[in-house]
């Protein structure tokens, strides 16, 4: 089994609220949720248990989530790409 990586985007105005992009990716297996919401919003592959564990997992750790996001810069982002 390879192991579950995690992805944060940086914090990103949707609704009127802060809202944080999160992907758990594990091999062939990927899904996709939302901070503050902590609902996983698209996946494939994860089974209903782990898709709960995963929600969970997004409710309990979101200071740490938030935190992390805030250290992302979009722009440096753009210019790593180039």
């Amino acid at each position: 089994m390879d192991e579950l990586k995690m992805t944060v985007s940086g914090i990103v105005p949707k609704d009127g609220r802060q809202s944080i992009y999160v992907v758990f990716e594990d091999g062939n297996r990927k899904a996709e949720g939302c901070v503050p919401d902590c609902v996983i919003t698209s996946q494939s592959g994860f089974r209903e248990e782990e898709i709960k564990m995963l929600e969970q997992y997004m409710k309990r750790e979101q200071d740490t989530i938030r935190e992390l996001a805030k250290q992302i810069s979009p722009f440096k982002a753009i210019m790593k790409e180039k």
